[in-house]
C-alpha cells in the first residue's frame, strides 16, 4: 500500500526518453572494424548451475576462457537496477535508479514499476531532464561512431533502461518493445514476428525469439559493435517454481541450450575469432521463508502512515519533511523486527558510510545515497540454510517460492564467464568484479574514451596482455554499527562487507545481529 499526504524534498529529473536517433539498421558494421563485444545476461543464474551436467555449453566457454569467480551483482539486487548499472558502468547513488519501482511525485503519487515502458515515456515526457544520471554506454560509443544494439526476452522497461537515449541500432524485446521505428520494421521481418508471451515456465519461445534476432538480424544486418543480450530465465521460472526444483533446472537447461545455439551461430558464421563474449546474471536467488511485513514495523513503531509518510514499496520509506523523529521511529521498529536484516539511513555527513540514526549504516555504505533516495532503506534478513533441493540461502521476502532483491551473499555473488580474442584462456579467477566493471571493460575493448561517471574499472586482468591476477592486491573493508533499545532491551547490530580492487568497491554482503543484553 502507498500512503501519501505531502511530499517534500527534491528528486532529480529524467530524460527524453528518444532524443538521439538511431541509424537506420540498413547499415550494416564495417566487417573491418575490429572485433565486437557480447554481453549475456542470464537472469537469475546462480553460480551452483553453471556445471558439465546442467550447463556444458556455458561451462565449457568457461573452460576455454575465464570465469570470474567473484563476480557481484549491484545491490539492491533487483533486475533493473543491474540493468542501469550495465548500461552505465555506475551504482544506484550514480545512476539514479534505486529498485523495480521509482517514486516521482512530479509523475505519479504513487510508486510505479520502472518496467512500464509507457510511465517511462510519461517521466521523461514530465521532467524534461535524464531518465538516468549517468552517462550510458550506448551515448559514448555513439559519440566515438559505434553502435550498441540491445535485443532479449526481457521486459521492455529493461530493454529501455540498457539503451535509454536509443542510440546506436536501439533496443528490441521479444515482449513487444522495439524502438526505435526504424529497426521495427526490418527487425520483424528477419525475424518473422514477435513470439506468443510466455504463459507457463520455461520461456522457450521468448528465450529462442531473442537468440534467432541476434543471430539473424545482429550478425547478419545490424552487426553492431557491441550487443547486450538479455535472457528472462531461469529467473521466470525461478520465481514460480524455487531455487533448484525440477523445473528450475529444466529452465536452466534451456538456456543453456539456448547458448550453445548461440555460440555455434557465431561459429558457423566464422566470427568465433572476432566476437568477444561476456556471460552475467543480474542477481543470485534466494528461497522465501517467513515473510517481511514492513507495514507491520510501521504500526509497531506507532507512527501514522496517513498523516507521515509516502511508503513507496517494501524496502524503501519516505517521511514527509524527512522528520528526524518519525524516521527514528520507524527504524526502531525495524531493529527490533527479525524479519528484517540491515538498516540504512541517509548519511550523518555528506560522504559518510554511518546513518543519521543510531545503529544505522549510511546509504553511502552500500552505494545508495542519490536525491531520489528515501529516508529508510531496509533489507530482508537472510540465512545460509538449505533448502529442500540443497541449495543454500533464504531471505524473508515476500511473493514467490523464491526471489532476489536483498544484500545477501545469495543473491549478490554470481560469475562471470568469459572468451574471445580478446580474453585469456583457461583462467578461474578470484580478484572480485562486478556487473559495473562490464561497461568500462567494452569501451577499453572498443577503444572508446570510458566517461569519469564510471565507477567501474576495466578488467584487465581478464584481458590479453593484462596482468597476472596474483599481481592485485585485493582489499577489504567493513563498516559495522550498532545500538541498544530499551523496553525491552535490545542490542542489534549491522556490518556491510565489502571488496576493494584499484580503487573501486563492490558491496559482498550485509549482515545483522540481535540480542538481548545480559542482566548486570
Amino acid at each position: 500500500m502507498v500512503y501519501l499526504i505531502r511530499v517534500c524534498g527534491m528528486v532529480l529529473p529524467i530524460a527524453m526518453v528518444c532524443a538521439v536517433p538511431a541509424v537506420p539498421a540498413e547499415e550494416p558494421r564495417d566487417a573491418d572494424t575490429g572485433n565486437a563485444v557480447l554481453v549475456v545476461v542470464l537472469d537469475g543464474l546462480r553460480p551452483e548451475y553453471i556445471t558439465p551436467e546442467l550447463m556444458p555449453n556455458l561451462y565449457g566457454l568457461g573452460q576455454r576462457g575465464v570465469v570470474a569467480q567473484r563476480h557481484h551483482a549491484v545491490y539492491p539486487t533487483v533486475t533493473r537496477v543491474n540493468a542501469a548499472s550495465l548500461s552505465t558502468g555506475a551504482t544506484p547513488g550514480r545512476h539514479g535508479i534505486l529498485h523495480n519501482t521509482i517514486y516521482l511525485p512530479e509523475v505519479s503519487a504513487e510508486s510505479f514499476s520502472s518496467g512500464s515502458v509507457a510511465m517511462l515515456r510519461k517521466a521523461a515526457e514530465i521532467t524534461g531532464g535524464r531518465l538516468l544520471t549517468a552517462v550510458s554506454l550506448g551515448e559514448v560509443m555513439e559519440s566515438a561512431g559505434k553502435r550498441l544494439w540491445v535485443t532479449g526476452s526481457c521486459g521492455g522497461g529493461t530493454a529501455l533502461l540498457l539503451n535509454h537515449h536509443l542510440a546506436g541500432h536501439g533496443s528490441a524485446s521479444a515482449r513487444g518493445f522495439i524502438a526505435p521505428g526504424t529497426a521495427e520494421e526490418r527487425l520483424l521481418e528477419i525475424t518473422g514476428g514477435l513470439p506468443s508471451p510466455p504463459d507457463e515456465p520455461p520461456a522457450r519461445g521468448v528465450n529462442r525469439w531473442a537468440v534467432d534476432a541476434y543471430l539473424l538480424a545482429g550478425l547478419d544486418a545490424f552487426r553492431p559493435d557491441a550487443t547486450i543480450l538479455w535472457i528472462t530465465d531461469p529467473d521466470y521460472t525461478t520465481h514460480r517454481e524455487g531455487v533448484g526444483a525440477p523445473l528450475t533446472l529444466e529452465a536452466v537447461r534451456h538456456v543453456d541450450g539456448e547458448f550453445g545455439r548461440l555460440v555455434e551461430g557465431i561459429r558457423d558464421r566464422d566470427l568465433e575469432e572476432r566476437i568477444n563474449i561476456f556471460v552475467t546474471s543480474d542477481h543470485g536467488f534466494s528461497t522465501l521463508t517467513r515473510e517481511l511485513d514492513p507495514a507491520a514495523a510501521v504500526r509497531a513503531s506507532g507512527v501514522d502512515p496517513e498523516r507521515y509518510l509516502v511508503v513507496t514499496d517494501r524496502p524503501k520509506v519516505y517521511v514527509e519533511d524527512s522528520d528526524p523523529e518519525i524516521i527514528r521511529r520507524i527504524v526502531r521498529a525495524l531493529q527490533r523486527d527479525e524479519t528484517v536484516g540491515a538498516v540504512f539511513t541517509r548519511p550523518a555527513r555528506p560522504g559518510d558510510p554511518y546513518g543519521s540514526v543510531p545503529g544505522t549504516l549510511s546509504l553511502v555504505a552500500v552505494d545508495y545515497d542519490h536525491e531520489r533516495s528515501p529516508d529508510i532503506l531496509f533489507d530482508a534478513a537472510w540465512n545460509d540454510d538449505m533448502n529442500e533441493y540443497g541449495f543454500p540461502g533464504h531471505t524473508t521476502q515476500t511473493r514467490y517460492p523464491a526471489n532476489h532483491g536483498t544484500s545477501s551473499p545469495f543473491d549478490i555473488d554470481i560469475h562471470l564467464v568469459a572468451a574471445g580474442p580478446d580474453i585469456k584462456e583457461g583462467l578461474t579467477s578470484r580478484i572480485p568484479t562486478g556487473n559495473i566493471d562490464l561497461a568500462p571493460t567494452v569501451c577499453h575493448l572498443l577503444d572508446v574514451p570510458v566517461p569519469a561517471s564510471m565507477e567501474g574499472r576495466v578488467m584487465r586482468e581478464l584481458l590479453r596482455g593484462g596482468p597476472d591476477s596474483g599481481a592485485l592486491a585485493v582489499a577489504e573493508r567493513a563498516y559495522t554499527a550498532q545500538t541498544r533499545l530499551e523496553q525491552p532491551p535490545l542490542e542489534y547490530e549491522v556490518t556491510v562487507r565489502r571488496f576493494v580492487v584499484d580503487g573501486t568497491e563492490y558491496v559482498r554482503f550485509s549482515e545483522s545481529r540481535r540480542s538481548v543484553p545480559a542482566r548486570k
